[in-house]
């Protein structure tokens, strides 16, 4: 992207649609329609229960989901820090370069996404819960079926949800395997971290994750797992497609506010960053160049004065050479 193109998603994000869309997604999920919408579907999937307990399900699900998305784009982004890291040990200011480079990219696509996104995304966003909340409630039968089946899913539901807890472990566990295991690659390309000692203790982590994973997927046992597969299937598809669509407006909404408020800074000191390692880059280009001149001169000096230093040397000695 062009230093312009920056500058004018810089000029649009400082300015209404978009300072309005930014404004309103940070205070968006205390207020309608988001409440409202959030209302609406508590009443329908929680009847019958003093609680949010199949609302926060439906969250749970939703919130696996999202990481699922996100996990193979962080590993790639994990391994790829780890080649800048090696590159700037290697020759610090080409490292230092390339990962001022990733990063500025990496801020510049969240300013282009928001530029070109945020209002539209937005407005989606709370068109969908306006949408959610003035939705038709299900028939008294249909509800009703709801109502029965909420009874044994309600109980099953916090088992389901602790399997993916368990999930978020076992992935925060994995993570620090890898960055321990990309750091030591940095300096061993044939370190093992099935057999290495040195991340020993990552890989028990590891594995007892995996034992938890397997212990909450136990617990939710089979009876549990058809309680919840009855409710699902209770829940008419009307339903269905309102909770998802709540929680991609959600998403959507959650996005915007998280990256609105300082994606300015963050380019502006990527920019920073950026310019400082070029400046840097070019300066040791420029004195490599100038020692290259100095070597091949001062070399051809050397060159000459060896043709005739033996003569010289001796009128010296006889003299007759200068003494300067």
């Amino acid at each position: 992207m062009s230093a312009a193109q920056v500058e004018g998603w810089l000029a649009t994000i400082a300015a209404a649609p978009v300072t309005d869309a930014l404004a309103a997604a940070t205070t968006a999920t205390g207020t309608d329609p988001y409440a409202s919408a959030k209302a609406h579907l508590a009443a329908i999937v929680d009847t019958g229960t003093s609680g949010t307990t199949m609302y926060d399900l439906f969250a749970r699900r939703a919130k696996e989901g999202a990481q699922r998305d996100t996990d193979i784009s962080a590993a790639a982004d994990r391994v790829l820090d780890a080649r800048q890291s090696l590159l700037a040990t290697q020759a610090p200011l080409d490292g230092a370069l390339a990962q001022a480079a990733t990063t500025y990219a990496r801020r510049v696509a969240v300013l282009k996404d928001l530029a070109g996104n945020a209002v539209i995304e937005f407005a989606t966003a709370t068109a969908s819960l306006a949408g959610i909340a003035a939705a038709a409630r299900p028939t008294v039968a249909e509800q009703a079926a709801i109502t029965v089946a909420t009874e044994q899913a309600a109980v099953a539901a916090p088992h389901e949800s602790a399997v993916y807890d368990a999930n978020d472990a076992l992935r925060a566990a994995l993570v620090a395997l890898d960055a321990v295991v990309l750091r030591h690659l940095e300096s061993d390309p044939g370190f093992d971290p099935s057999t290495a000692p040195e991340v020993q203790h990552e890989r028990e982590a590891v594995a007892a994750a995996r034992i938890a994973v397997q212990t909450a997927v136990d617990t939710l046992t089979s009876d549990e797992r058809s309680h919840l597969a009855t409710y699902d299937a209770t829940l008419p598809d009307p339903v269905k497609e309102q909770i998802v669509s709540f929680f991609l407006a959600e998403a959507l909404i959650a996005k915007i506010a998280a990256f609105g408020a300082n994606v300015s800074h963050d380019v502006g000191t990527a920019a920073t960053a950026l310019a400082a390692g070029r400046r840097n880059a070019a300066i040791q280009r420029a004195a490599a160049d100038r020692l290259d001149r100095e070597v091949s001169d001062r070399a051809g000096a050397a060159a000459a004065r060896a043709l005739v230093s033996a003569a010289r040397g001796a009128a010296l000695i006889r003299g007759e050479g200068s003494i300067t």
